[in-house]
């Protein structure tokens, strides 16, 4: 198990507050992969080679939160920000409740968008502990990831819990 959002140590700048901490993981990567980050920006990927393959990534955002609000509308609230940037691209967008490993219920969003010659596919895995909202970010390359990828990846995102 990897603690990683919680080994940065540094001094606070006077005046500063911690809003957002996040962690990016990719898979490893090889010849000619496609970065999902970069599908909104059309105009840049029209000047770079044909990329032949999707890199499937993991983005985790912890975010302190008024704790008065309950999560499905954090949920819904952070995924309308992000899906404003996709217009009316967006296809099959699924709204689950998602149970953690440790039985803390959760919010589970999908949906699918096209970005230059692939279909993308992201699950936004959602979780509330008192202030602290965690956020999970998978994207993936919809027509090659199989069901036992993605079981293996929703599985990986229940165990997710904050450090004692």
């Amino acid at each position: 198990m990897i603690e990683i959002l919680e080994q940065i140590q540094m001094s606070i700048p006077s005046g500063f507050l911690l809003e957002e901490s996040k962690v990016i993981f990719e898979t490893e990567p090889t010849k000619d992969l496609y970065d999902p980050q970069l599908a909104l920006l059309s105009k840049q990927l029209s000047k770079q080679k044909s990329q032949s393959e999707v890199v499937s990534n993991l983005l985790i955002k912890r975010k302190s939160v008024d704790p008065q609000i309950n999560l499905p509308y954090l949920a819904m609230d952070l995924a309308a920000k992000s899906l404003h940037n996709m217009g009316s691209s967006l296809q099959d967008l699924q709204n689950y409740e998602f149970c953690f490993s440790d039985q803390k219920e959760g919010v589970l969003l999908s949906f699918s968008f096209p970005a230059d010659k692939f279909q993308l596919r992201q699950y936004h895995v959602f979780r509330l502990d008192q202030d602290l909202l965690t956020h999970a970010t998978w994207t993936c390359d919809h027509r090659t990831t199989t069901e036992q990828e993605q079981n293996q990846i929703l599985a990986t995102l229940a165990k997710i819990k904050p450090t004692p």
